[in-house]
């Protein structure tokens, strides 16, 4: 049956989660499975993804900086969350919470001095790049950058939370799509990888 776990590790991790496959009937897991597949081999040149997680972050919730390196080249976070959904009362639409961003360390902080401007301040904005769960948004970025969730202020309800799957695009390797058969580019793929082994 479907439950979700709450996963606390104190000043690093807080949140709700339970396999995806869990959750969501065959079909539909299927259909998502494969909708992502597809895209990690098409624009990513990955040939397979990690388990997917749904997680669920009501008010309190987040996750602190870290850096995922050994599950995949890529992380993705798909985004089932409605940030604005009509009130029963009004019929206007509220936000039920705030916070729930997706935050990306910003590349250059990595080499910080390298980049050092001794003549201008630095502010969160120019070291953390934010990505709110939009609905149907999916986000893909380098696990490696460190990265978190900031704390989600408002709702208790689940219903109402940031509602996310994610997880890791993995195994890249070459691929290649079209009317050619794979023996038939073998050979002309062969040496084009030993002329790029040479130079």
């Amino acid at each position: 049956r479907f439950v979700w776990d709450y996963w606390h590790v104190p000043e690093q991790y807080s949140l709700l989660r339970t396999p995806a496959k869990r959750y969501f009937n065959a079909k539909a897991y299927e259909k998502l499975e494969d909708a992502l597949l597809t895209y990690g081999q098409k624009h990513l040149g990955c040939s397979a993804i990690t388990p997917i997680w749904l997680s669920c972050y009501i008010d309190g919730c987040y996750q602190g900086m870290h850096a995922d390196n050994p599950h995949g080249p890529w992380a993705f976070v798909l985004s089932l969350t409605d940030l604005e959904e009509e009130s029963e009362g009004d019929g206007k639409k509220h936000k039920h919470f705030t916070g729930g961003e997706t935050t990306i360390l910003k590349p250059h902080i990595l080499e910080y001095w390298r980049t050092f401007n001794a003549s201008k301040g630095a502010e969160k904005s120019d070291i953390l790049e934010k990505v709110p769960p939009h609905f149907n948004q999916l986000t893909v970025f380098d696990p490696r950058f460190p990265h978190g969730v900031s704390t989600v202020h408002g709702t208790r309800d689940p219903r109402h939370g940031r509602l996310v799957l994610h997880g890791w695009f993995a195994d890249p390797t070459p691929f290649f799509d079209g009317a050619l058969l794979d023996d038939e580019i073998e050979g002309p793929l062969n040496a084009c990888l030993e002329d790029i082994g040479r130079d």
